[in-house]
């Protein structure tokens, strides 16, 4: 019994939520990669650098009135996103089509 529900779900299940799948995932490693409001509502990124991330130190460099090292991490962090993006939609693309 328990290997037929195995068979159904990896031949039937999971096939039919693979996209729904691939873009919940997508969302969630992007949302990762662009967390600001939690470390800065509760550290600030401090003690010293410990919670620091991308967004944070470029907040930080923007009130401290630089402009365009906050623009390059801006710049960095796109590319970044973008590059995980196009990985994982690659990725998922190549094992929908198997």
């Amino acid at each position: 019994m328990g290997q037929a529900l195995l068979r159904n779900f990896f031949n039937i299940t999971l096939p039919s939520i693979s996209s729904t799948l691939n873009l919940s995932i997508l969302l969630s490693i992007i949302s990762g990669l662009k967390a600001f409001d939690i470390i800065y509502a509760l550290t600030r990124g401090g003690p010293g650098h410990a919670t620091e991330v991308m967004s944070t130190y470029l907040v930080k460099s923007m009130s401290s009135g630089s402009i365009g090292y906050p623009s390059a991490i801006s710049v960095i962090q796109f590319i970044i996103i973008t590059i995980v993006a196009l990985a994982i939609n690659s990725f998922t693309n190549r094992s929908e089509s198997n």
